[in-house]
């Protein structure tokens, strides 16, 4: 069986979803898989058979160009262990963006752009997927782009979300709810595509109702942080870098203050096979 792992990023040993997906899949082999992705970096490992990406900037380029979108397959020889920044400095700049109305007019943009050319159409005959691994994130394009090959190869989707911050109810100012509106529609429309991962969702409520509901799993995530937050926050040597009201439940960020023993904590922390 062949994977097609479609996300954001690609897998690397540097950033969060970029750790995640080599670990999720550290025990296949390289023949077994093949990624899609959107982001102006290359892979700094070579666990695929092959890697093809379409940037914002190829999209953007399109509109004037005849809509022609210049994606492209990442050569083998491009995936070195020192790839662990951006291509240039403009695509640095570019994904700094975080303002809403912005990622609305991204996805209006990948919308309205022809990103299903020859190359990519191209690409996935060669691979010959067998089912899509798709962990689209809140870009509402990669939705779209999970169910168009999906349909056009007639292979099932596997859904990979992780996150918990797409829906909250902090979430009031306009573009907020736009954005929100327009993602709701997509997953509706993805997750009844993606019927392993309603599945999987059954079987996790199940267990959490048997834990004895939400409420009782927020206290006991809030009574496991709080340990953590606790120590942080009596400890001489260690700060956390997040304020009181911000902190979050799952990724407890601090370092020590000195930038040789932060390098120092990391490289043993490496070393005891503690880094994710």
């Amino acid at each position: 069986m062949k994977i097609l792992i479609l996300s954001h990023n690609p897998i690397t040993t540097y950033g969060n979803m970029g750790k995640t997906m080599k670990s999720l899949f550290s025990a296949f082999s390289q023949n077994e898989l093949c990624q899609l992705y959107c982001y102006p970096t290359l892979p700094d490992v070579d666990c695929c058979n092959s890697y093809f990406r379409i940037t914002d900037l190829d999209v953007l380029h399109s509109f004037f160009q005849g809509f022609r979108v210049k994606s492209r397959t990442i050569r083998k020889d491009e995936i070195k262990p020192e790839n662990s920044a951006f291509e240039n400095e403009n695509d640095r700049v570019h994904y700094r963006v975080t303002k809403t109305y912005k990622r609305v007019l991204r996805d209006l943009m990948w919308k309205c752009a022809h990103w299903n050319n020859h190359a990519l159409n191209d690409w996935l005959e060669q691979e010959k997927p067998d089912c899509i691994f798709a962990a689209p994130g809140t870009p509402c394009f990669l939705y779209d782009i999970a169910m168009a090959v999906s349909s056009k190869l007639q292979i099932p989707i596997v859904a990979y979300i992780c996150d918990d911050f797409y829906f909250t109810e902090k979430k009031k100012a306009f573009w907020d709810r736009v954005q929100d509106h327009f993602l709701k529609r997509k997953m509706e429309r993805f997750f009844s595509r993606a019927s392993y991962g309603i599945y999987i969702c059954g079987k996790v409520f199940k267990w959490i109702k048997k834990m004895g509901g939400l409420a009782v799993m927020k206290e006991r995530n809030e009574e496991k942080a709080k340990i953590l937050y606790d120590f942080l926050d009596e400890s001489k040597m260690f700060k956390g870098t997040v304020r009181k009201e911000d902190r979050s439940l799952m990724n407890v960020p601090f370092v020590t203050g000195d930038a040789d023993l932060d390098a120092k904590f990391v490289k043993e922390a490496k070393e005891a096979g503690l880094e994710n």
